[in-house]
Order: C-alpha cells, then structure tokens, then sequence
C-alpha cells in the first residue's frame, strides 16, 4: 500500500478509537449546571369552591412564585415592620416583599398580614371600585365594594406628566393594596380611606386553597366550624341568595377569629 495512504488511515483509525494522545476524559457536566432558568408555564385558576364568591374566577398565569411553591421552596420570612409612603404616611412592607407578594395570590399569608399586632395600614374603599393588578402579577381586574377592608403594601407616585387626580385630604397617585382573598389590586388615592368603615366588607377568603394547618387552625374556633357548616349546607340546596349570605356570614368569622387572635400557623407557601 501507498505510504500516504497508511498514514491516512492510521489517523481514521486513531480518531475512531479515541487513544491518540495522553488528554484525560473530561469530567461529567453537571445537568443543574447546564439548566435553563424556568419559564413561567400557563395555567388556569384552581376549580371553583361552591359559592357564588369562586365561580367565577377567571384564568390565569401561573407565576415564577407559584411555581417555586409546588416545588417545595419556602419563601421569605412574613415582615414585622413597615416603612410610612404616601400623604398620608400608610405604613408599608418593604419594597422587594411588596413586589414578591403581588406576584402571585397568596390567601393564608394575607390571614397572617392581617391578623392581630400587625404594623400595616389598613385602609377602607370610599366607593365600589374596578381595581387592576399594576404590580407586576397577574394581569386582571377585580370588584372591590365600598367599605371593604385592605391592606396598603405600596404607594405609587402621580405620574407628574399626566392628570394628577388629587384626593380630598391632598394625597395623589395610587396604592396597592392587598385583599382578604390574597390577591393584590391598585386603586387610585382618592379611592380609599384610613378611616374605619363601621361595618367593614372583605373579600371571600377561598377556603379550599388554605393550607391544612390553617384550616385545623381556623376550625378550632366553634364559630368559624359554624360558619363553614353552614355556608356548606346554604350553599348545597341550589339558592343563590341564601348561599352568597352564607359566604359573607363565613368570611367573617374567619376575619373574627384573624383580627383577634395571634395562633395561625406561618404559611409554608410564602412569597
């Protein structure tokens, strides 16, 4: 044979047996190392509970936050102190938890923000109210009535090249404030007040998303297993009326039981 052909395949044969040269074999790379960041999946909102107050709930984005949770990751610590915005000096969680917990819907920690000792501002819609989420969660708008009861997170500057509307004690921009029912919504200043509504309203708290520990929690208290039984069997016969009286009566006694006690677990799925 030719000598350039031997010499040819004798490299062939070098490369396809991969024993030419003294290079050690590389190390395994890890699969983590080489994971791209997770993308946030679509999904829809949890099915209805009976009632009318999660019928009709619409579809929604699962978020970054959502996901982390199923996956067994624990949040940020639940905040103790608060920093004054506003004119009218609302007292506010920080900044970067704010934003965090308008990312997504979070029932049980709203029962543990609003529960008793806590630093925030509560504040009370002057008017019903279609609010949105501006804070970077899940795009939707919701019904608040008047005189329900809120919890200021953030304020928001009036945009100082826009109509700045100004509320009757001087304050302007918009606040976002978070709802019994976990979810976060942004209202205009003029919107809500610090005064206390005398018979203050809340959102349905949507009873089949709570933890376990909350719900054994909450059930110890005889009037919120009253409520519960009660808004069951309402809400089992096929009247609308009785039932929605029954969710509200509910409500409350959950928000009773909140506002006067210090026992609810801390939430295992945080922002």
């Amino acid at each position: 044979m030719h000598q350039s052909n031997k010499f040819a395949i004798s490299i062939v044969f070098c490369v396809a047996a991969a024993a030419c040269g003294s290079s050690p074999t590389p190390a395994p790379v890890s699969v983590a190392s080489t994971a791209t960041p997770i993308v946030e999946p679509q999904g829809v909102a949890p099915p209805a509970e009976s009632g009318p107050a999660e019928s009709s709930a619409a579809t929604t984005t699962t978020t970054q936050a959502e996901v982390s949770s199923a996956s067994g990751a624990a949040g940020s610590p639940l905040p103790t102190t608060c920093t004054p915005q506003g004119t009218r000096k609302a007292c506010v969680p920080d900044a970067d938890y704010a934003k965090k917990l308008c990312s997504a819907e979070y029932p049980d920690v709203a029962l543990s923000l609003f529960s008793q000792g806590t630093p925030f501002t509560r504040a009370y819609m002057t008017r019903d109210v279609e609010g949105w989420n501006a804070g970077g969660g899940r795009t939707h708008r919701a019904k608040l009535q008047f005189d329900e009861e809120v919890l200021v997170v953030a304020h928001r500057k009036a945009n100082a090249n826009g109509i700045v509307l100004v509320a009757a004690n001087g304050d302007t921009g918009s606040y976002d404030v978070l709802r019994w029912d976990g979810s976060c919504v942004s209202v205009m200043a003029e919107e809500i007040t610090m005064t206390k509504a005398p018979k203050p309203k809340r959102a349905a708290i949507p009873w089949r998303r709570l933890e376990e520990p909350t719900k054994s929690t909450l059930l110890a208290a005889p009037k919120v297993k009253a409520g519960l039984d009660a808004r069951d069997k309402a809400c089992g016969g096929g009247d609308d009326g009785k039932c929605s009286k029954a969710e509200v009566a509910f409500t409350g006694a959950i928000a009773d039981f909140v506002r006067t006690s210090k026992s609810l677990p801390e939430p295992t799925r945080r922002p």
